[in-house]
């Protein structure tokens, strides 16, 4: 698949928006990015838990592998995504308060 075409693509890069929709934009990316991170330690877990158990095996866990699996190889992109949408909204901020530092 070609890096232009996958989950990144999806994303906006929010490069050309006012200062209102910066900062607004900004808190929303942060927000997503520590939601991203949290859910996806608590997969990791619930995959560890899981794999340990007896009772969860055969198809069933070949099959919730390979959908964690998809989901992760696109997750990884739009992490990527999320974070140049940050940048992008907080250097609209900063040229919008003078350049002064964050």
């Amino acid at each position: 698949m070609a890096r232009n075409s996958d989950a990144y693509s999806l994303i906006d890069s929010f490069r050309d928006i006012g200062y209102e929709q910066a900062k607004e934009m900004y808190r929303l990316t942060d927000e997503v990015e520590t939601a991203l991170d949290l859910g996806m330690s608590s997969i990791g877990h619930l995959m560890f838990v899981a794999a340990e158990s007896e009772e969860y095996e055969g198809e069933e866990i070949s099959q919730d592998m390979s959908n964690l699996g998809m989901l992760f190889k696109h997750l990884t992109r739009i992490k990527q995504g999320i974070s140049l949408a940050k940048e992008n909204c907080s250097h609209t901020i900063r040229q919008a308060e003078g350049g002064r530092a964050k």
